[in-house]
C-alpha cells in the first residue's frame, strides 16, 4: 500500500460538491478549526471538533464517522498516536492527515500511523475537495434541489463575497493608503476562502488575540529553555498564520521552529524577535481592516 496524495493545485475542476456524511475534524489550533470547520460544512457533511488525540480516539471509539480529519501536531496525544491506536482497537474510517509540515518523509510517517489521505496546511480547497468526493457519499437527489448553493466548494463564497473584489480593488486600497497589503496578508485571497470580509476579520481578531497570548508564552519557554515547547508554540503560530494568509508571520514562526529542530537554541531570541515584529505588523493594519 502506499498513500494517496492529493492531487496538485488545479488538476480537477471542483465546480459543485454536495456530500454527506459524519467527519471528525482533531485540531488543536482555534484558527484552523474554524477554518477547516467552515470548508467541510459548505460540503453538506456535519462536522465534530475535538481538540487533540486522546478526545479523538475516544470519541471515533464511542460513535460513527465517515471521515476523519487528523493534525498530526497535537497535544496531549499527537495524531500520530491517535491513528496507531485507533488502527490498534479496529477502526477501519478513512483518516486524512494534515500537516503544516512539508519534510521529506512526512507522508511516510504518515502511512506508517495508518492514514489513508495525507493534506497540508494551509488547506487547498481543490485537494480538499478532491480527497472528501473519495471517502464520502453523494447527498441524496432530494438535498441537492433544496437550492442550496453553498454546497459548491470552489464557488460557494461567490454570494457572499460578491463586492468583496470590488473593494479590495477600490475602497480597500484607499483605506490602506500607500500600505503595502502583500508583505503583510493577502487580504483578498484569504476572504475569498473562507467564504466572506466578515468572518475573515472574525478570524484575524482571534488570531492577533491569541498570538499576543503564544508570544508571552514563547518568552517564557525560550527563558527556561524549554525546547518541546518552543517548537510546540511556534509551530501553532506558523500553522494558523499560513491558513490566514499571513506569509511573513508564518515564515518567522518556521524559522524558530527550524532554529529548535536542528539543534539552534540560540538562535531563539532572535527568531522571537522576527515573529513579534511581524505579530506587530499585522496588529497594526487590523483597524483598517476591520472597517472594511
Amino acid at each position: 500500500d502506499s498513500l494517496t496524495v492529493a492531487p496538485e493545485r488545479g488538476s480537477e475542476n471542483l465546480t459543485q460538491i454536495q456530500l454527506c456524511g459524519q467527519v471528525l475534524l482533531a485540531d488543536d489550533v482555534s484558527t484552523n478549526q474554524k477554518v477547516i470547520k467552515r470548508l467541510l460544512e459548505r460540503t453538506g457533511v456535519n462536522v465534530t471538533l475535538v481538540r487533540n488525540g486522546r478526545e479523538a480516539l475516544a470519541l471515533a471509539l464511542e460513535q460513527s464517522f465517515d471521515l476523519i480529519f487528523m493534525d498530526m501536531q497535537m497535544p496531549v496525544m499527537n495524531g500520530y498516536e491517535a491513528c496507531r491506536a485507533l488502527r490498534d482497537k479496529g477502526v477501519s474510517t478513512a483518516i486524512v492527515a494534515l500537516t503544516a509540515h512539508a519534510m521529506k518523509g512526512d507522508r511516510q510517517k504518515c502511512l506508517d500511523a495508518g492514514c489513508d489521505d495525507y493534506l497540508s496546511k494551509p488547506i487547498d480547497t481543490g485537494q480538499l475537495g478532491c480527497i472528501m468526493s473519495k471517502y464520502l457519499s453523494p447527498a441524496p437527489i432530494a438535498a441537492l434541489s433544496q437550492g442550496n448553493e453553498t454546497s459548491t466548494l470552489d464557488s460557494a463564497a461567490c454570494d457572499e463575497t460578491k463586492g468583496a473584489q470590488d473593494l479590495d480593488l477600490g475602497s480597500f486600497k484607499a483605506g490602506l493608503n500607500v500600505l503595502d497589503l502583500g508583505h503583510i496578508i493577502d487580504w483578498h485571497t484569504l476572504t475569498k476562502s473562507v467564504g466572506g470580509q466578515a468572518f475573515a476579520q472574525e478570524l484575524l481578531l482571534e488570531f492577533i488575540e491569541h498570538t499576543l497570548e503564544r508570544l508571552d508564552l514563547l518568552a517564557h519557554a525560550i527563558e527556561a529553555s524549554d525546547t518541546e515547547d518552543i517548537s510546540f508554540i511556534a509551530h501553532a503560530i506558523k500553522s494558523s498564520a499560513a491558513t490566514l494568509k499571513a506569509k511573513p508571520l508564518s515564515r518567522a514562526a518556521h524559522q524558530l521552529e527550524i532554529a529548535v529542530i536542528t539543534g539552534h537554541p540560540e538562535l531563539a531570541e532572535s527568531r522571537l524577535a522576527d515573529i513579534h515584529t511581524e505579530a506587530m505588523r499585522l496588529k497594526s493594519i487590523l483597524p483598517k481592516l476591520v472597517k472594511i
